[in-house]
């Protein structure tokens, strides 16, 4: 977490989107690995929670499900 906040405290795109890839953007990998509090960090940054990727789960809601992270998903649902 610490991370990802000296990263976008530094100018990064909270929207950047990869080129190829599983996840397409950070929220979709922070969902799919379980990780709430980068996932609530990045929600508040101004990533939009209903973000369509090209990645494998298109969604941060659907990366999460498929992760099996019931607070990610019930955070992403808030």
């Amino acid at each position: 977490e610490r991370i990802v906040r000296l990263l976008l405290d530094q100018g990064a795109d909270v929207k950047a989107h990869a080129g190829s890839g599983s996840y397409g953007n950070a929220l979709c990998a922070a969902a799919y690995g379980g990780k709430k509090a980068i996932v609530k960090l990045l929600l508040e940054r101004g990533l939009d929670v209903n973000s369509v990727t090209a990645g494998r789960y298109g969604t941060a809601l659907c990366a999460a499900a498929c992760g099996g992270w019931e607070e990610v998903v019930s955070l992403l649902l808030d």
